[in-house]
């Protein structure tokens, strides 16, 4: 069977869907869904992928990103090859442990990606079991399920500084709520009234979620590719991203502390200056952490790796350090507006 057609392109956000194979398990237990989880953190970062949305599954699970670099593929041979060798080691098993290749529907920005991270994270909560609970029940079960980005988003836990609930959250602004409270009314309204008609919009197309001219233009070029000679590999498309120079993102970083964009080429012991220039260099700049590490003269993308951890790991308890990575994340957004 010919491998599908994949369009790809800088700034294309998808909504990505994998299952079991033969429609088995892909967690067999919360140790599987912990290593999944830390793959998944280490390839977000690592391939400047923005995630928006996850919900994991026994069988399958959903992620929503967006890939600055046009690099879905990358992304995902990485999280799938490494959990998949981890998951057969574990279980004494070889084989395949998905079904096929992962499915990535493009999807159409601003309010058809809002409602999706909304269908994402109820996805646990739509099993026929669940479906039998009374609403309470299901709320109940949603708010407490550990395994998607969703307590992070309604401040049931603390969110994890991989999940991108920015972007989220300001278009909440647009059905008039704000925060937390805004996004847990926001999705579990589906519940007592479902959104038929968003619904209705995930059902009509395998290729593309959004708008009939945004479905039909995705339509059109799969068409169009399947008519021509291609090869079996990706197609891309080529459009402007929006992905900061080094250089600049440096400069915002240093201005935010304090310092001068040099002191950041040299090691300094109690310091979190590389630490966040690594993050905001992958996530601005799109760049991974070898390259983000190999820009400030630190040696490798495991050294960058180990400051993250740390630094994502301080600022849990630390509110200053915490204020200081938001104030870089808001004067690097200002410069790609």
């Amino acid at each position: 069977m010919a491998r599908p057609i994949r369009i790809i392109y800088e700034g294309a956000i998808y909504h990505i869907t994998v299952r079991g194979h033969s429609r088995g398990p892909l967690f067999g237990d919360d140790r599987d869904r912990r290593r999944f989880l830390e793959r998944l953190e280490y390839d977000v970062v690592e391939f400047g992928v923005r995630l928006y949305a996850c919900c994991l599954m026994s069988n399958h699970y959903h992620l929503v990103v967006e890939t600055p670099l046009a690099n879905i593929s990358a992304f995902m041979q990485s999280l799938q090859t490494s959990y998949h060798l981890y998951y057969n080691q574990r279980h004494r098993r070889s084989g395949q442990v998905s079904q096929g290749r992962f499915k990535a529907r493009l999807v159409e920005g601003d309010q058809y990606l809002l409602k999706l991270t909304r269908y994402v994270h109820l996805n646990m909560v739509q099993t026929r079991p669940a479906q039998k609970l009374p609403l309470k029940e299901r709320i109940k079960v949603l708010r407490a399920y550990p395994w998607s980005s969703y307590r992070g988003y309604i401040g049931k836990e603390r969110r994890k500084g991989w999940v991108d609930c920015g972007p989220m959250l300001a278009l909440l602004e647009s059905h008039g709520l704000r925060g937390a409270k805004g996004y847990q009314r926001f999705v579990e309204s589906d519940l007592a009234e479902s959104d038929e008609e968003f619904h209705e919009i995930m059902r009509a197309s395998p290729y593309a979620i959004g708008s009939e001219g945004f479905v039909e233009q995705i339509r059109n070029t799969y068409d169009l590719l399947l008519k021509t000679k291609y090869k079996r590999e990706d197609t891309a498309l080529r459009r402007l991203g929006k992905r900061l120079k080094p250089e600049a993102i440096l400069a915002t970083v240093a201005r935010v502390m304090g310092q001068k964009p040099e002191d950041f080429l040299k090691r300094t012991r109690d310091s979190w200056n590389r630490a966040v220039a690594v993050k905001m260099l992958c996530r601005y700049g799109s760049m991974t952490r070898r390259a983000a590490a190999r820009f400030l003269r630190m040696g490798s993308g495991a050294a960058a790796s180990l400051q993250l951890k740390a630094l994502e790991e301080a600022r849990q308890t630390d509110r200053y350090l915490r204020n200081l990575v938001l104030a870089a994340e808001e004067e690097c957004s200002k410069l790609i507006t």
